[in-house]
């Protein structure tokens, strides 16, 4: 009965080493409101968003690196996410404005979520510089760091920073959630 148990073990720790051997998906999900679920891979980034790459510096782990990047409210806008903001004035403030209520949510394959606001990535309001870096130094990103990487120089620390991006969404959040609770 031992050696049946100790060939079960055996098998199942295979599989599960096996399973976490296989190789990344090549391709970031994005998914949110009014948007079509797509997949994006680093070549399609580079090739849709040719004019958008930007060579940015950013020091991960003691060690200054250039990153060819593109803005993350590029992808999101190619993606199809409604990014262009104007105030409106004289309107129902539950629907005014949906930019404001919206989060993106970004999370790599290890389970590392982030979240910003919409409003702070967009230039003409935030104008926080939020980066999906496809190259480092004119290479690949290591398989620990790609097939994307978010990174987000502006910020003191580096915790908004996602390794092996997975996954965006974004999310509307409730016009009912943006009110102040009633007495």
């Amino acid at each position: 009965m031992a050696d049946r148990n100790w060939q079960r073990w055996t098998i199942l720790f295979g599989l599960l080493a096996a399973m976490g051997a296989a190789p990344a998906p090549s391709e970031i999900h994005i998914e949110g409101t009014a948007i079509t679920p797509s997949g994006w891979s680093v070549e399609q980034l580079q090739t849709q968003l040719a004019t958008e790459i930007r060579p940015v510096e950013y020091k991960s782990k003691g060690v200054t690196h250039t990153f060819s990047c593109v803005p993350l409210v590029s992808v999101l806008k190619a993606a199809g996410v409604q990014t262009d903001f104007a105030m409106q004035g004289k309107t129902n403030p539950k629907v005014k404005n949906p930019q404001m209520r919206q989060a993106i949510v970004v999370s790599g394959r290890d389970g590392y979520t982030v979240v910003f606001s919409l409003a702070e990535a967009l230039p003409m309001v935030g104008n926080r510089a939020i980066w999906v870096a496809l190259e480092e130094d004119g290479k690949p990103l290591s398989q620990s760091d790609g097939p994307v990487r978010l990174i987000v120089p502006e910020d003191k620390m580096p915790a908004r920073g996602v390794h092996q991006v997975a996954s965006i969404d974004v999310v509307e959040l409730s016009a009912t959630t943006t009110q102040p609770a009633s007495p």
